[in-house]
């Protein structure tokens, strides 16, 4: 199947690295937030002047070796272990002596100060015990534990002969004789029954449950018990939420903004469902990470099915604002994380700067694995910035998708149309007004308003007099009103009256004639007759047009 070549190619680019050796060790959290933080930062802006390849080691100060971490340079030593800002690595970053600044300003003084994001990283690694991997320690090469498979081992052989009811229980009881502990009495019906019903569905049993099984004296009677709590949806929902903590499921997207994802529910209840109808595990794995190639091959009716699996990579974590964005690349490095921590039994992450300091895992190999997931299309769920989800998988077969979205796609081409014709229609018109905006405006009264108090722009107090002022039609009187210090226009009383100079002296007040209550209307935009009102937290904007 393609699915298993798939796998297939996964495993063998893992097994093809024979560079180094690997054991059974693994990176603690410290040495991880090394890989991932620390040392991609260094590689970018630092390993140009201090590392073992740099033409000129500057400052003395290697950063590409644990040995040049601890010993530090010129300067003197780099870190003080759980104290960052007794550290002389943190006063460099944070720009605090000018003449200690890394990375340094550019020739031309302009200063290249890293993010406060990563120097806040910094920061956190190094008051955390700035731990670094042991880029000395090799372990003995052997067969890597995550690559062996599955077996049935011999079953312990145990002096008592009794208490054993299965396999398993030799096992146990093989250990327990080995230190000298002897097993505890049985539980009672009532106590297995509670223990039973809470390990498979979460839940206490019920009391006719518990009587029925007390009452139950058939050899058989757990046995039962046992098969219908693995029949009860709860099981499902009980045990798929482990494997839902392992795929990292949210019903976020997981960015800064933590964005809501409104079908993330779908490849949750597909997981539940599978233990529910007691998946095979190698079909489970297969669905998740390459269920579209196989529905493609599959009948209608599965579909559906096995586009919601993959579900399991489309929940990675989001950066940025879709596969375009710069940042993208660390979404399908959690997909690599994911997979390889879940599936493989490997960190893979740590190879994307260097080889693999534990596992058998080159960063040719994570590159390797990198192309297949760059190459997948990543639907985007939206963000902060752009709340609209898009290239999210139709639930349907290709044909039977575009069968639906034909009238909806002819509606949008009918729309396209319109909005062309209206288009070309305003065109003189948007010239019109260009021109009309590009004519200066005519301040006529400008004031500094005290707080708490008010202001009579014609009485010219504090303020430019305001003259009587020629309005001619087509054009617009404006009172604009800016927050000064803290105080937004939600505090401010507006008053808004023009008074005709001649003819027949017409009065216009825009709070009493147009805007009774004028903070009742609330934040945003209105258009009441040739009155222009536009209200936010931090300005107020009136206009009357003639």
């Amino acid at each position: 199947m393609l699915l298993a070549s798939l796998l297939a190619s996964l495993l063998a680019s893992l097994l093809a690295s024979r560079a180094f050796a690997a054991g059974l060790a693994a990176p603690d959290s410290g040495v991880e937030f090394f890989e991932k933080k620390i040392r991609p930062v260094l590689v970018e802006h630092c390993y140009e002047c201090h590392s073992a390849k740099s033409e000129k080691k500057k400052g003395g100060l290697l950063l590409d070796t644990r040995e040049g971490f601890t010993k530090g340079g010129d300067s003197g030593p780099l870190l003080v272990p759980g104290k960052p800002d007794d550290s002389l690595l943190l006063e460099a970053l944070r720009y605090h002596d000018k003449d200690l600044r890394m990375p340094p300003p550019a020739k031309d003084g302009t200063e290249r100060k890293l993010p406060d994001a990563q120097v806040n990283d910094f920061a956190e690694w190094v008051k955390s015990g700035a731990r670094l991997p042991d880029e000395t320690k090799r372990v003995e090469s052997g067969p890597h534990w995550a690559f062996q498979p599955v077996q049935n081992p011999a079953v312990p052989v145990v002096a008592d002969k009794v208490w054993p009811k299965s396999p398993i229980d030799h096992f146990l009881l093989g250990n327990m004789e080995a230190r000298g502990v002897k097993p505890v009495a049985p539980a009672d019906r009532r106590t297995l029954l509670r223990r039973a019903t809470y390990d498979l569905t979460g839940l206490p049993p019920a009391p006719e449950e518990m009587d029925a099984f007390s009452a139950d004296t058939s050899p058989d009677a757990f046995a039962k018990v046992i098969d219908r709590l693995l029949a009860l949806p709860a099981y499902g929902e009980r045990w798929g939420r482990h494997w839902l903590d392992v795929a990292r499921y949210a019903d976020t997207a997981g960015e800064n903004s933590d964005f809501p994802v409104p079908q993330a529910w779908r490849y949750r209840n597909w997981v539940i469902d599978a233990f529910n109808r007691d998946k095979p595990y190698t079909d489970f794995i297969r669905e998740q990470i390459a269920g579209d190639i196989l529905a493609a091959q599959a009948p209608p009716g599965q579909y559906a099915d096995l586009v919601t699996a993959t579900g399991y990579v489309a929940i990675s974590r989001r950066f940025g604002g879709g596969k375009a964005d710069p940042d993208f690349h660390l979404s399908i490095d959690d997909t690599l994380d994911t997979v390889g921590k879940s599936v493989l039994g490997l960190t893979i992450g740590c190879a994307r700067c260097h080889n693999h300091k534990y596992d058998p895992i080159t960063t040719g190999d994570y590159y390797g694995l990198y192309g297949i997931f760059s190459s997948t299309r990543y639907s985007f769920p939206g963000n902060e910035e752009v709340n609209r989800s898009r290239d999210l998988v139709p639930l349907l077969p290709p044909e039977e998708a575009k069968k639906v979205r034909g009238p909806y796609e002819a509606e949008i081409a009918r729309l396209d149309a319109e909005l062309k014709a209206l288009e070309t229609e305003l065109a003189p018109r948007k010239e019109e007004l260009k021109k009309l905006v590009a004519q200066p405006a005519l301040l006529t009264a400008t004031g500094d308003i005290p707080n708490g108090g008010a202001m009579d722009f014609s009485a010219g107090q504090g303020a430019t007099a305001l003259a009587a002022v020629q309005v001619k039609r087509g054009e617009m009187l404006m009172l604009s009103i800016l927050p000064k210090t803290n105080h937004g226009a939600d505090s401010t009383l507006v008053e808004f009256e023009i008074t005709e100079a001649g003819g027949a002296r017409r009065n216009w007040n825009v709070t009493a004639d147009v805007l009774p209550d004028f903070h009742e209307s609330g934040a945003g935009f209105q258009h009441v007759g040739n009155v222009f009102i536009s209200v936010h937290r931090i300005a107020v904007c009136v206009a009357l047009a003639f």
